[in-house]
């Protein structure tokens, strides 16, 4: 993206896209946050072989990302000339030429909280069901379809070549891991097949990190500066096991037990 924004020669070009590329990623955080729950959530639901909740944890999901995304839209629609001024500093003399030269691509930055709502929720589904297959197709076709129309536009529609390939990315990359994965049904069909699959190499793994921690206390006590090390390592780690035992109660009052509950009131009802 930077490259190609380079590649125009115009140094303009180049800093209302990085500017403007700074509002995407402020949006990308926000759905960043739904993400990381649907992959801690789905590996949950998986595991516990509950896909009444797990179609309500997706389900759930999705509806916040897109809220999230059009709540965005409102933002940028009405504020972005006041963000955009943020991020530009004032002793620059040109700052008035770069609003003006963003105002010709912002249509891009409103579209794209929508576009990519929906790969950011796929990700973190994919990642929690481990379906890393689905994700690495469907960021190579993406990016087949990213550089097709980069290439192929850009002697045609200059500046706006580089926003509709990232847009256009973004928005198939999520379109495919939905299509991949059977719009979703493989995911809830192999809940327990899942879970049973991945025990060997769960116990492989945990064995492999007993046998280094107990290698790494015995090279501590050979060598001491690595013992220190060692111990801010662990603290570290600590610290954040803390900080995510502390906050689980709060993601299991709010979001889990209420999927549960509302999964045993379906299931009451279906029969």
């Amino acid at each position: 993206f930077t490259k190609a924004s380079a590649d125009t020669g115009d140094a303009n070009i180049l800093a209302v896209n990085t500017i403007l590329l700074q509002l995407f990623t402020l949006f990308s955080y926000m759905n960043d946050g739904f993400a990381y729950a649907a992959e801690a959530l789905t590996g949950r639901f998986i595991g516990a072989r509950n896909g009444m909740a797990l179609r309500r944890c997706i389900k759930l999901c999705l509806i916040w990302c897109f809220a999230v995304s059009f709540i965005f839209i409102g933002i940028y629609i009405g504020w972005w000339r006041d963000i955009f001024t943020l991020l530009v500093s004032p002793e620059q003399g040109d700052s008035a030429v770069l609003l003006s030269v963003a105002e010709q691509y912002i249509g891009w930055i409103i579209a794209i909280p929508l576009a990519a709502a929906m790969p950011f929720v796929m990700d973190g589904i994919m990642v929690g069901a481990t379906r890393s297959r689905i994700m690495r197709n469907s960021m190579i076709w993406s990016s087949v379809v990213y550089f097709v129309l980069l290439y192929g536009t850009s002697w045609l529609i200059g500046n706006n070549a580089i926003w509709l390939a990232f847009t256009s990315f973004m928005f198939i990359r999520g379109v495919l891991q939905y299509y991949m994965s059977d719009k979703l049904r493989d995911i809830y069909k192999n809940a327990i097949l899942f879970a049973i699959s991945k025990a060997p190499f769960n116990i492989f793994i945990t064995i492999l990190c007993l046998a280094l921690g107990l290698g790494l206390y015995v090279l501590s006590l050979l060598i001491p500066v690595l013992g220190i090390l060692m111990t801010f390592l662990i603290l570290y780690s600590l610290f954040g096991f803390i900080i995510v035992f502390c906050v689980y109660p709060t993601i299991d009052k709010y979001m889990i037990t209420p999927a549960e509950e509302s999964a045993e009131i379906e299931e009451e009802k279906e029969e």
